[in-house]
């Protein structure tokens, strides 16, 4: 197992962003692959743990070292929640990565991101990609998005719940097992196994006074969001993405399928070079069926791809668009 060390962002508007931090002994920034891990929603930075396990014991390339930061995104795990004004707006967490990777002393880092945290990691892509030399996103590939027949819906929605989402008592789990089996079975589109629902529950519950649990991230991110930016835009982010990319998909998930106007094939289209492979198992693949082959599929790619840290930020673009399906 990996010995991580905690480490806080603390960004100039007062959000502290908690994060797990892993560095291969005895070697330099530059000469390591730099990975920054953004997870999904309600989810925290261990979900990635059994992938970053496999992935930094991988045999190929056989040289590499890692230095890997796993975020928490505000209002998840250990992060601060935002201030009672302050919606959770997709833009803002965008903001806060950029300004996290203006803290780290790398010059380039691959992203690794997990629905909403691949849809964060698609943007921050698009917006710098001097700075990103590698793109992984799991389970999504840039923002999810409604169209316009249901905008009026999702603002109505999203005003008549905003202020007594704070105002429910939260359930209370008498212990860490009973949450687990909770989280493990609440949501028919993304099921877990009970030890990988664990590994989200040890970061992301709290213990209340008098005995049991409750969930640590904000009852806010439960709320529908306001608006969403129309697919034209998401394509339009994807155009400007420089780096290699490689989706993940669970060859049994329905998530993506489920999601009406979320259509994968034109958004690979959009990206330059982009590889897709199917792995085992459902959403959360990396945290739950699949950890090992994701990590080799990861691990080869980067081989493939020549990724590293030690590239200086560019601007060129790729001449010659690639585009790729796998299916182990």
């Amino acid at each position: 197992m990996l010995s991580f060390k905690e480490r806080v962002f603390s960004t100039p508007d007062g959000i502290h962003i908690a994060a797990k931090e892993y560095q291969s002994e005895g070697v330099e920034s530059d000469l390591a692959v730099n990975i920054l891990c953004l997870h999904g929603w309600l989810d925290n930075a261990n979900s990635f743990d059994p992938l970053l396990n496999h992935l930094v014991s991988h045999k190929q390339p056989s040289d590499v070292s890692y230095h890997i930061i796993s975020v928490d995104f505000p209002g998840h795990g250990l992060s601060s929640h935002r201030h009672p004004q302050a919606a959770y707006l997709f833009y803002r967490y965008v903001h806060e990565i950029r300004y996290i990777l203006s803290c780290l002393p790398w010059h380039k880092c691959t992203l690794i991101g997990h629905s909403m945290g691949a849809g964060v990691a698609t943007l921050v892509a698009s917006i710098m990609p001097e700075r990103i030399s590698g793109l992984v996103c799991i389970e999504g590939l840039g923002p999810f998005t409604r169209g316009p027949e249901n905008a009026v819906q999702f603002l109505k929605e999203y005003c008549e719940t905003a202020y007594t989402a704070t105002q429910k008592r939260p359930r209370a789990y008498a212990s860490k097992e009973e949450a687990a089996i909770a989280r493990a079975t609440g949501n028919a589109s993304m099921p877990l196994s009970v030890p990988a629902a664990t590994l989200l529950v040890e970061r992301g519950t709290l213990a209340v006074e008098g005995g049991g649990f409750i969930w640590a991230h904000d009852p806010r991110l439960r709320l529908p969001w306001p608006i969403h930016w129309p697919e034209d835009a998401i394509l339009a982010f994807l155009r400007r993405i420089t780096c290699p990319v490689l989706v993940l998909m669970g060859d049994t998930s329905k998530f993506i399928a489920n999601i009406k106007d979320f259509n994968l094939q034109a958004r690979v289209d959009a990206v330059q070079d982009c590889q897709v492979t199917f792995v085992p198992g459902g959403h959360h693949p990396h945290l739950d069926e699949s950890p090992e082959e994701c990590a080799d599929v990861i691990a080869r790619w980067i081989a493939t791809k020549n990724i590293s840290s030690s590239q200086r930020p560019t601007r060129e673009v790729a001449a010659k668009k690639s585009m790729k399906w796998y299916k182990l």
